[in-house]
């Protein structure tokens, strides 16, 4: 609001989720989850079992992970006595080929790693049963009628219980 003409031209708009950031790397068929800081997440088993497939090997995976509540969250993140919440669901809003991700970044536009994203979800639904794609909505921010789409996008999440929305 302070800087309204800072951002413009076309421009992704999707909900911030209110979880824990997760890495999720696949090696030898198996999945480890890490957290932004690099711990290592034990906490989330069947998020863990629906990524260690050998048909995702190679693959870093990037998104939220979200509880029911987010204090609930936190007490599944630091819990030590191996029990495991199940209503826990990994919102992802992007991939990168391993190779890619040791070699520092990837060279894919954002609308295709995130449409790429979204197919792979629907792809996998079947086995993805805590695992969903982030959605978007392209805004152009140069135009009233963006500006006001935005206004509107940040206010629903609001309501809806997110922090609001990315860009």
């Amino acid at each position: 609001a302070k800087h309204p003409k800072k951002i413009t031209g076309d421009c992704f708009i999707e909900y911030k989720y209110d979880g824990v950031r997760v890495i999720a790397i696949v090696q030898n068929g198996d999945a480890t989850l890490y957290s932004r800081n690099g711990k290592l997440l034990e906490n989330f088993p069947h998020i863990n079992e629906a990524l260690s497939r050998s048909e995702f090997e190679g693959l870093v995976f990037d998104g939220e992970v979200m509880s029911e509540d987010f204090q609930t969250l936190m007490k599944q993140v630091h819990r030590k006595d191996g029990k495991a919440a199940t209503d826990s669901v990994l919102h992802l809003f992007d991939f990168i080929p391993l190779k890619d991700f040791l070699e520092g970044g990837w060279d894919k536009p954002q609308t295709y790693r995130s449409n790429l994203v979204k197919y792979w979800v629907l792809e996998n639904n079947d086995i993805l049963k805590h695992v969903t794609a982030c959605e978007w909505e392209d805004v152009d921010l140069s135009t009233t009628k963006g500006q006001n789409r935005f206004v509107e996008l940040n206010k629903q999440a609001v309501e809806g219980g997110y922090e609001g929305v990315m860009i």
